[in-house]
């Protein structure tokens, strides 16, 4: 199930309409940082706006996002860089 308008727009109005990373402002999307598939939830504490650049890095395993005692911590696997 999508993400509401209303929590897609909180996170972007949260996170200046820029990616979390990079700072990039184009293409960026709401992410889960605890994934639905690992019992994360669709709530703006769980989710953070990156870039789509970013966002393939995720997936692709080159950049690791963690909650570490609420903050959000950036990891780059394999000096992969945006």
């Amino acid at each position: 199930m999508p993400l509401t308008k209303r929590l897609r727009k909180e996170c972007f109005d949260r996170d200046d309409w820029a990616c979390r990373h990079c700072n990039n402002r184009n293409g960026i999307d709401p992410h889960h940082i605890i994934p639905r598939g690992r019992g994360g939830k669709d709530l703006l504490s769980n989710l953070i706006c990156i870039c789509r650049i970013c966002h393939n890095a995720v997936h692709s395993g080159h950049l690791k996002i963690e909650l570490i005692d609420g903050e959000v911590k950036f990891t780059r696997m394999r000096n992969w860089k945006p």
